[in-house]
């Protein structure tokens, strides 16, 4: 940590106008830096005025000299580097951000410097409050302010609030105002719709909150439904465009409200109903109508994953048939849960009830590492939700972060579901596995070893892999995805016999096949205490050759491997099976007999060594 006193000793002017000076300065400080942290922190005297110190740098990323600026920005990236400034240069630096309106350049450098900061999460009680109607009409109304950093200032501010509960009522309601005038520069218009968009979606996909928002009147619906149904005026064509547009906002949002749902949906039908007796509808208002009424009827999706990733989804409205591009047949679903859903007919999808909300299979053998996910939408609030839920148009790295986080939560319910199955897993379940959470999984391994008998399977292959039971395929799995917390899972289905033996037709002691696999990528609490009891263990890893290698020499090489040292000390020789070559063959034998007694009393003067460390 640096001294605060000394830098406002000797710490030179930011104003200079000389590069040469600059330059100088930054290497002085560079060396100060240096000799700064070699000294022990213990030895550095508490600052007494680093606030200051680091509010005239803040101060100075917005100075009109370029090196000025430059040298205040390396200064704090220097200091922000230190742990113990993390907080104070974070403060200093946000709060100095709010003051910047007007000076986009000065904003862009205090985020060079926070972009280096770790991410925190605020304390309890510490999130800013939620903006004020006043607050959000003057960030709307400085949307279309002259200077372009205060338009982006207001933008930064509203998105963010928008994405928090307490001002996203607020803010969708005021976009929506805004989105209702006639004329609006179409820049302008854009933003205040995005600005509805973020807001909308973030109240979509959270519990609605009593008396947050203003009842909807009949005649609220009856008007939008008037103006979406309206002919064009002599207006340019964009101002109809934005009366349409402004009824179908606000009757996707009357739909999406519990309170005004059933009655914007009736007045919807019978509008419709009068549509339909009418000797010349309008076309176009038709279709308008014909949206408005299908985002009120009951939905399902049909998700298409591949390889951990979702590729495809299908929007099916229940008892109505879908019949995509190219597609034989239509894709209809009359009936729909939160469990299952009944298919009428489908080209993936064979008739018949399947799950919902959890992975399976796709139905194909061709179709290895491809599987669904069915989600119910049965009410206009959800359907509407999802398409905030799962975006489209993301980028690469941002659709990728978004699969693995819907990835894990699917993966989560679908190992639910099994489990309240008490059920062993079919052969494409076990092979689907690898595509789903790799934690999710390792955590179901516990309970599901624990609860669920194993039994044999058919063997089918030409080769000798594996022990011939479910959980032994199961294991296999967990060897290739399993992370640290399926470790103690396979510790206590070891300890408990849960896996049943190999055969000799299938030869391998599979759960310890996984966990030794687990061991060389993975730690976890006691795993090598663990261990250390079987080294004395003369089960076979293959019992058609036993002598090949045994549970305690791979149980000892895989302790001695993870703390560093080499099998090749206590005897310890590695046995190649053809099976394991994927699985780095983690299969060992002593080839002399004093190995075995070496690395046992070499783990006990390891373990006595590391309890005089911890003092126990």
């Amino acid at each position: 940590m640096f001294d605060g006193a000394t830098e406002t000793q000797t710490m030179p002017s930011l104003k200079t106008t000389s590069i040469d000076a600059v330059r100088l300065t930054l290497i002085a400080w560079t060396i100060a830096s240096v000799i700064v942290a070699a000294e022990p922190v213990a030895k550095i005297p508490p600052p007494t005025t680093e606030r200051v110190a680091i509010e005239r740098l803040a101060e100075a990323l917005s100075d009109d000299d370029f090196a000025a600026r430059e040298a205040a920005r390396f200064r704090l990236s220097s200091l922000a580097a230190r742990t113990e400034n993390m907080p104070l240069v974070r403060e200093v630096l946000q709060a100095r951000l709010k003051q910047l309106a007007d000076d986009l350049e000065g904003r862009e450098l205090i985020r060079s410097v926070l972009s280096t900061l770790p991410e925190i999460s605020p304390p309890p009680g510490s999130a800013e409050p939620p903006l004020s109607t006043a607050d959000i009409d003057t960030l709307l109304d400085d949307l279309d302010a002259p200077q372009f950093a205060r338009r982006e200032a207001a933008f930064e501010r509203l998105k963010k609030a928008a994405s928090t509960t307490g001002s996203d009522a607020a803010i969708m309601l005021r976009a929506k105002a805004r989105l209702e005038k006639p004329s609006q520069v179409p820049v302008l218009r854009r933003r205040v719709e995005s600005l509805w968009d973020a807001a909308w979606g973030h109240w979509l996909q959270r519990a609605p909150i009593a008396g947050e928002l203003p009842p909807i009147s009949d005649e609220d619906i009856e008007g939008a439904l008037d103006r979406l149904l309206s002919k064009p005026t002599g207006a340019s064509a964009a101002d109809s465009e934005n009366v349409y547009a402004s009824a179908r906002r606000d009757l996707l949002y009357f739909l999406s409200r519990d309170d005004s749902v059933a009655r914007t949906t009736a007045a919807v039908e019978r509008r419709l109903g009068a549509d339909l007796d009418a000797e010349m509808p309008d076309v176009d208002a038709s279709e308008r109508l014909l949206e408005i009424y299908d985002w009120s009827r009951p939905a399902m999706v049909a998700e298409f994953w591949e390889a951990g990733e979702h590729k495809a989804v299908q929007h099916l409205i229940i008892g109505i048939p879908n019949q995509p591009a190219n597609a034989p047949k239509p894709s209809l679903f009359d009936r729909c849960d939160e469990r299952t859903a009944h298919c009428v007919s489908g080209n993936s999808l064979s008739p018949g009830d399947w799950p919902v909300g959890v992975f399976f299979p796709h139905p194909s053998s061709m179709q290895e590492g491809a599987q669904f996910h069915l989600k119910n939408l049965p009410t206009p609030r959800r359907r509407l939700a999802y398409q905030f839920e799962v975006p489209i148009d993301l980028t690469r790295e941002r659709q990728q972060q978004l699969d693995g986080a819907r990835r894990a939560d699917i993966t989560r319910n679908t190992c639910r579901r099994w489990l309240e199955e008490k059920r062993l897993l079919t052969m494409r379940e076990l092979d689907m596995l690898v595509v789903l959470d790799p934690e999710e999984v390792s955590r179901f391994a516990a309970d599901y070893l624990a609860t669920v008998p194993d039994e044999r399977v058919p063997h089918d292959s030409p080769t000798s892999f594996g022990n011939g039971s479910s959980h032994g395929l199961f294991c296999y799995q967990l060897s290739r995805i399993g992370t640290a917390t399926a470790g103690p899972a396979l510790q206590k289905a070891i300890d408990d016999a849960k896996v049943l033996l190999p055969v000799e037709e299938t030869p391998y002691r599979m759960d310890w096949v996984a966990l030794l696999v687990l061991v060389r990528a993975h730690d976890w609490p006691g795993r090598d205490a663990w261990l250390a009891k079987h080294f004395d263990s003369r089960d076979a890893i293959n019992i058609r050759v036993p002598e090949a290698a045994e549970v305690g020499a791979s149980a000892a090489a895989a302790v001695v491997l993870a703390a560093g040292g080499s099998p090749s000390e206590f005897y310890l020789q590695n046995q190649a099976f053809d099976e394991l070559t994927d699985l780095e063959n983690p299969g060992f034998r002593f080839s002399a007999p004093e190995g075995r007694e070496a690395v046992v009393r070499w783990f006990a003067e390891r373990a006595g060594k590391e309890g005089e460390k911890s003092g126990l």
